[in-house]
């Protein structure tokens, strides 16, 4: 694999690797999984844009379905993991010459950074498939045109129904600005708390430095 430090194109890793030192196994794991699905899911939309036969069109179909079925689970991993981020303000006044504060705003900016990837990713998923079942419809229509010039003449106008429907239009989120903004926070556990609501200028001070 290239080095994820000198490749844009493996930011989501770089970006985990530096978080894994605290995160529990569960979290890790789906992390995991998320990221590799969503470079088999660009596999197949390249190999669609290479090649679009039917059964590219199929694959490309089923990753679309999985990354769509998993989006609200790989949601509330990342929120959680930031809800459980202690808050730097609280480290305010320790004497570490601010080490711990910096620490832990390093970690909730990365932990933004990848919600918003996930975010973007989304975005783009959502406009494939809108995409897919267009495509999938026109070429319903094509065959009910063809269906229609083929009935001889001798007998008689024949109604020919195909069933398209009207395209679901995709579901339109709004931009993700991070988990920022005030947040209520206990020493317990947090599995079962909602994110904060997002500030809507967060990632305007947002500075992820590079440890690698």
């Amino acid at each position: 694999m290239p080095d994820a430090g000198c490749n844009p194109d493996f930011q989501f890793e770089r970006w985990l690797r530096f978080l894994l030192p605290y995160l529990s196994e569960e979290p890790t794991t789906l992390l995991k999984q998320w990221i590799s699905n969503l470079r088999t899911y660009d596999a197949a939309r390249k190999r669609v844009d290479a090649i679009g036969n039917g059964e590219s069109l199929q694959n490309l179909q089923e990753k679309i379905d999985h990354m769509l079925a998993v989006e609200a689970t790989i949601n509330d991993v990342v929120a959680t993991v930031f809800l459980e981020t202690p808050d730097p303000e609280e480290a305010v006044g320790l004497w570490d010459g601010g080490k711990t504060r910096s620490n832990l705003a390093q970690r909730e900016n990365v932990i933004n950074e990848i919600g918003k990837l996930i975010s973007l990713a989304y975005t783009r998923i959502r406009d494939d498939a809108a995409l897919f079942d267009r495509e999938q419809g026109a070429r319903v229509e094509s065959g009910k045109v063809c269906a229609e010039k083929a009935v001889p003449a001798s007998v008689g106008p024949t109604q020919v129904t195909v069933s398209t429907g009207e395209a679901d239009k995709p579901e339109v989120k709004e931009a993700f600005s991070g988990y920022g903004g005030d947040r209520a926070r206990t020493s317990g556990s947090t599995a079962n708390k909602s994110p904060p609501k997002p500030a809507s200028d967060y990632y305007d001070d947002l500075f992820v430095e590079d440890y690698y």
